[in-house]
């Protein structure tokens, strides 16, 4: 983003925030994707398979406990591993990000989208606004398809123009 500050561009800056992201991640599409998109196989596959199958839950409620409940999503927060797991999972929304927007930055479940225009270029403009409502379009269909949801609340006001002029 500072390049397009010194190239006295202003910048469109779109910020997507998940929904639970950690918490809805679907255990069978992480561990096709650990295995086709890493080349993890065998024994190894079959830790990552054990580490996030029988899980389970219990919550407390005036002192009383549930009845314990198997999670067959999500990947445990508070570890080292769970936000890796995220970032394996959601590999693919930088490939769709990539095709749309020349750069962006994320880690996990935060991304922030940018593109930089003159600010004395209505064509310009109007390219960056498409090519991030295209690739906002693409990143929630992507994540529709694989249990995420983008906080549609946060993403309405989260658009940003910055610049130096």
């Amino acid at each position: 983003m500072r390049l397009e500050f010194d190239r006295q561009k202003v910048v469109l800056l779109v910020m997507l925030d998940l929904s639970s992201a950690f918490d809805t991640i679907d255990h069978r599409i992480l561990l096709k994707t650990i295995e086709s998109h890493l080349g993890v196989f065998s024994t190894a596959l079959c830790w990552f398979k054990s580490y996030l199958e029988r899980r389970t839950q219990q919550v407390m409620v005036n002192n009383k406990l549930s009845k314990s409940y198997q999670l067959r999503f999500g990947v445990p927060q508070g570890s080292c591993l769970g936000p890796v797991l995220f970032t394996v999972y959601a590999a693919p929304v930088l490939e769709i990000i990539e095709r749309h927007l020349p750069s962006a930055q994320g880690y996990a479940d935060d991304h922030q989208l940018y593109i930089g225009f003159k600010p004395d270029s209505r064509a310009q403009e109007e390219f960056a606004v498409t090519a991030l409502q295209e690739c906002i379009s693409d990143v929630r269909h992507w994540m529709l398809t694989n249990k995420l949801k983008i906080n549609d609340i946060k993403l309405n006001s989260s658009y940003w123009v910055v610049g130096n002029n």
